[in-house]
């Protein structure tokens, strides 16, 4: 078995990626898939392939010797020989739990750091952490892929970079439906769990800041966080400059693919990112957007005017990019969303992300049997 293991499958970037890579890979490689979340189980479990088994170990806290029991007796009588780590948490979980073992799986780690920006050190122990027990190194960005060789020592030959890919087939039937909100108002959309490198303070003072933007736009923001400190924050500071007719704290939903067909446009407001899995579906979902200058898509989707790039990640720079994508006409958006949409099926499908992950399970199976 391959095993695929998180911390949760919560709704996230990182979680997203793991669903949508283990079904496309499970037609490509030989053998069973499997997915194990190292604490609660979370909503995207319910889209996992039937074929593909789950196990959750539901830890209650950093080092649980109990799980960690547990997660090493499922390995050896599910007959694991890879574990593909979705997170760097995750990766301390899984080299506690198969230290000292004589034949131990090989192990994949895929880094999808999305604050590098925020913090570039690699920690001494994270170091030891990767030399000892990965077998390759896998990132979703040319930034991070750079500090893995640089900072982490990660040699050329173990270290891939892999863009994020998204199933184009769960857009294909989706009936864009923009302008909802308000006829006298555009509809934009930011989705992203209220983080603090997510920068959603500057997002609420960019349009309370813009005379345009208030007459003009309505931005809904979604993920969870909502009801958390962040969000009473940020809720707090959309009553303070009365912006509540123009931002909607929505929170978490599953909902998501409807209110992207409902929308004008899409938001990356963060502060730092890898591989924004957001954009993605924006593009996906033939949505222009507006992006702060962060991630490995920003360059490529401006390149091909799929997007308007922010020049920095303060409020000036956000209110500035969004009076531009308000300014153009629904033709131009609707333009920029069929470029984006093209640009994902040739570049950013998840079926491409999946042929190389498969391509390097078979890399290491060979180097394991020579």
């Amino acid at each position: 078995m391959i095993l695929h293991v998180i911390d949760t499958l919560n709704r996230g970037g990182a979680e997203r990626v793991l669903v949508d890579l283990v079904t496309a890979l499970s037609p490509l490689v030989d053998g069973r898939i499997g997915t194990c979340t190292t604490r609660a189980p979370g909503d995207l479990v319910r889209e996992l392939p039937m074929a593909v088994r789950h196990f959750s170990i539901e830890r209650e806290q950093r080092w649980d010797f109990r799980a960690l029991r547990r997660f090493r007796r499922f390995v050896r009588a599910e007959g694991v020989t890879l574990v593909h780590a979705h997170s760097r948490s995750t990766l301390a979980f899984v080299a506690a739990a198969l230290a000292g073992r004589q034949a131990r799986p090989r192990i994949v780690m895929h880094d999808h750091f999305g604050r590098l920006a925020l913090e570039p050190d690699a920690s001494r122990s994270y170091r030891w952490l990767v030399h000892r027990f990965v077998d390759h190194y896998i990132t979703v960005s040319e930034e991070l892929h750079q500090w893995a060789m640089s900072r982490l020592g990660m040699p050329a030959d173990r270290c891939t970079m892999i863009n994020n890919g998204v199933p184009m087939s769960r857009f294909q039937t989706m009936s864009r439906n923009a302008g909802t909100h308000s006829s006298e108002q555009l509809s934009a959309l930011f989705v992203a769990n209220l983080r603090p490198e997510k920068n959603h303070f500057a997002l609420v003072r960019a349009i309370a800041m813009s005379t345009m933007l208030r007459r003009m736009l309505h931005v809904q923001l979604v993920g969870s966080g909502a009801d958390g400190a962040l969000g009473q924050e940020v809720a707090a500071l959309i009553r303070k400059l009365e912006v509540g007719r123009n931002v909607t704290l929505y929170g978490a939903s599953d909902r998501v693919d409807e209110l992207l067909a409902a929308a004008d446009f899409g938001i990356v407001a963060s502060r730092s990112e890898a591989g924004p899995v957001v954009a993605l579906e924006y593009m996906a979902a033939g949505l222009p957007y507006v992006s702060t200058p962060v991630g490995n898509i920003f360059e490529t989707a401006g390149a091909h005017r799929c997007c308007i790039v922010a020049e920095g990640r303060r409020a000036e720079d956000l209110a500035a990019a969004l009076e531009r994508m308000c300014a153009l006409s629904e033709g131009e958006r609707s333009a920029m969303g069929t470029r984006a949409r093209a640009l994902v099926d040739q570049r950013y499908s998840v079926e491409q992300q999946a042929a190389m992950v498969a391509a390097l399970y078979t890399s290491l199976r060979r180097n394991a049997a020579a």
